[in-house]
C-alpha cells in the first residue's frame, strides 16, 4: 500500500487527472478489482505527487496484464407447471474496514451485488463520518448496501423480475447483523446517526435479510483495502 499524502503541491507535467477520471470510468463500468485503488487515488486530485503518479500506472500496468479478465452472465431457468421461468437471483455482499485513512481516520464502504453469481452494481468509496467501533463501520457500510439493494429490487421489478423474497445481504460481523435485527438500541450504539438506522425498516418489511459469511468468503472484501497478492487474486476470483 502506497502512503499518500494530501498536502503536496500537483506536477502539472503528468496528466494524473485524466487518467484518473479514465480509470473511474473503467471500475465502474466493468472492473470492480480496482475500485478501491482508483477511489484511494480519487482522493488526491487537488494534491499529488510524484508517488501518486507511480501508484496510477501501477494500475494502468495491472490493466494491461489483466486485460483478458471479463465479466459473464448467466441465464437461470427453472421449470412450473411445464413452463421455464427465467431465474433473477440477487444477493449482495457489504463490508468495511475500520479507520483505514489514516488523515481522517474514516472508514471505506464496499459492497457487490451479484445477479446469478455475477457482478452487476459494486462501490468503493470512504464513509461520511468517522465510526467509533468496527461494529459501527460496518453498520454504515450495510446501510449503503441496503439502499443500494432496494434501488436495484425495484428496477428488477420495473424490467419483469419482481424479487418476490428478500434480498440477502451477506456481512461478516455478527454484532452489526444483531444491531440490524434488534430494533432495541444497545448502551453502545445510542450515538450512531438515525439515519442508518434504515436498515432496521428494511429488514422488518422483509426486503432484504442479513446473513453471515466468514471473513474468507467475503466478495467485497476486496472493496475496503489494500491486500496480499494471494488474497486479492482469491477475492477477485470467488
Amino acid at each position: 500500500e502506497h502512503k499518500f499524502a494530501s498536502d503536496q503541491c500537483g506536477n502539472q507535467r503528468n496528466p494524473i487527472r485524466e487518467i484518473i477520471g479514465g480509470l473511474l470510468f473503467i471500475s465502474r463500468c466493468s472492473r470492480p478489482d480496482i475500485a478501491y485503488s482508483v477511489s484511494k487515488l480519487s482522493q488526491f486530485l487537488n494534491g499529488y505527487d510524484e508517488t501518486h503518479w507511480k501508484a496510477a500506472k501501477e494500475v494502468l500496468r495491472y490493466l494491461k496484464s489483466s486485460s483478458h479478465f471479463k465479466i459473464t452472465y448467466h441465464s437461470r431457468f427453472a421449470t412450473y407447471n411445464s413452463v421455464a421461468d427465467q431465474i433473477v437471483n440477487l444477493a449482495g455482499y457489504s463490508d468495511s474496514d475500520y479507520a483505514g485513512d489514516k488523515e481522517s481516520r474514516r472508514s471505506t464502504t464496499g459492497f457487490v451485488f451479484m445477479i446469478n453469481e455475477a457482478p452487476i452494481s459494486w462501490t468503493s468509496q470512504r464513509q461520511p463520518i468517522v465510526a467509533c467501533s468496527t461494529t459501527e463501520a460496518e453498520y454504515i457500510a450495510l446501510s449503503s448496501a441496503a439502499r443500494e439493494a432496494v434501488w436495484i429490487r425495484h428496477l428488477l421489478k420495473e424490467i419483469g423480475f419482481p424479487q418476490t423474497e428478500a434480498t440477502t445481504i451477506h456481512v461478516d460481523n455478527q454484532s452489526t447483523i444483531k444491531l440490524a435485527n434488534n430494533p432495541e438500541f444497545h448502551k453502545r450504539s445510542k450515538h450512531i446517526d438515525v439515519r442508518f438506522h434504515h436498515t432496521r425498516e428494511l429488514v422488518e418489511a422483509k426486503e432484504v435479510q442479513i446473513q453471515y459469511i466468514s471473513t474468507q468468503e467475503q466478495k467485497a472484501d476486496v472493496l475496503t483495502k489494500p491486500l496480499l497478492k494471494t488474497r486479492f487474486e482469491y477475492c477477485r476470483d470467488l
